[in-house]
């Protein structure tokens, strides 16, 4: 391993902990949903954001690379977002959340598509033809099961529908041009991102409720967000930087992907 002066990198106990920590965090985040505690929601949404930001952050100070600067963006977008839509009972927050969100997610396709043509490894042709299939037909089926109660809301929901579609058809298309790691955890993330949005879709605008909606909801939201994170940092520690970097440090077997 290359000897450095400053290693940024947290210890694999240390990590595991995060993950661990998080995970009982958001559950608990899902638990205040489900007893729709106010206070505690307003205080404790955007502190597992920043939690979760400040992880990244930390994780990634060493590496100055336009990967990370993306997804830092887009989480903070993110952070922006979350807090409009806690008032979203007023529309003009919903909206002001679904256009946070929209930048978010643009930022994370703009990373992903950055690197698909900055690492251009061999992808067959089936697969740039394929992985976006399913994607485009879940998008458009869900505009379908919405399309006669979204009224004047229909530009922005299609639209926004479109990006998270993107998002999640970009992260797909990856395979190859990243770590298996990094690839796996950041598709499972786009997929959650996205069905946290669904159920938000369908809550809202065809008015399917329960006691297990809000949970699975933030659920989602919030451990899609943890994998897009691993998954971002698990390729800016190993693709990204370079091997003779001044301040990350590699194990050999990630040198060999390099």
């Amino acid at each position: 391993m290359i000897q450095t002066k400053k290693d940024y990198r947290l210890p694999f106990g240390l990590e595991t902990s995060f993950v661990f920590l998080f995970t009982i965090f958001t559950f608990s985040e899902g638990f205040i949903q489900f007893i729709h505690h106010k206070l505690s929601y307003y205080i404790t949404k955007p502190l597992l954001m920043i939690f979760l930001m400040t992880f990244f952050y930390y994780k990634t100070q060493g590496a100055k690379t336009c990967f990370a600067w993306r997804m830092f963006v887009g989480l903070t977008f993110s952070l922006m977002g979350d807090i409009a839509l806690m008032f979203d009972e007023d529309n003009a927050y919903f909206l002001a959340g679904v256009g946070c969100f929209a930048i978010a997610y643009l930022a994370y396709s703009y990373a992903y598509l950055r690197n698909i043509l900055d690492h251009r490894y061999y992808n067959s042709p089936v697969n740039q033809l394929t992985l976006p299939i399913p994607y485009a037909v879940y998008g458009f089926g869900v505009y379908y099961i919405l399309r006669k109660n979204l009224g004047d809301m229909e530009l922005p929901v299609v639209s926004y529908m479109f990006v998270i579609t993107t998002m999640g058809i970009l992260a797909a298309l990856r395979v190859n041009h990243t770590t298996d790691d990094s690839y796996r955890k950041n598709l499972l993330g786009a997929k959650l991102l996205i069905l946290s949005d669904t159920l938000i879709g369908l809550s809202r605008f065809l008015g399917i409720q329960g006691a297990w909606i809000d949970p699975s909801i933030i659920m989602a939201y919030f451990f899609g967000q943890l994998f897009t994170v691993l998954g971002s940092i698990e390729h800016v520690r190993v693709i990204e930087t370079p091997v003779n970097d001044p301040v990350l440090t590699f194990s050999p077997e990630e040198k060999k992907i390099l």
